[in-house]
């Protein structure tokens, strides 16, 4: 299932081509992580926020830790090249 990201408040004035680049190797990295994945650990991470954990089954509860590990590592290795930018992060929606 395709999966798009777009990083938002990134710096002023960052040129287009650096935002791209950085969206493209954040989401290479979330797709080498979690593979097959990535869209259901995206769903359990997003259940996981509206729910408690008592509402959620132990694979939701795996698989939304999975999303976070895998996001921490992912918003670095897209972050590498932009400099300090404590504000911007990047939004994850699935495709369709």
């Amino acid at each position: 299932m395709p999966v798009s990201a777009h990083l938002i408040d990134a710096p002023a004035g960052t040129p287009a081509d650096i935002l791209r680049t950085a969206e493209a190797r954040f989401l290479r990295e979330l797709e080498r992580l979690l593979c097959d994945d990535l869209a259901p650990a995206l769903r359990a991470f997003e259940s996981a926020q509206d729910s408690s954990a008592e509402d959620l089954s132990k694979d939701e509860i795996r698989l939304a830790s999975r999303w976070a590990t895998a996001y921490d590592k992912a918003r670095q290795a897209g972050m590498r090249d932009l400099g300090e930018t404590a504000e911007a992060y990047f939004s994850v929606r699935i495709d369709g």
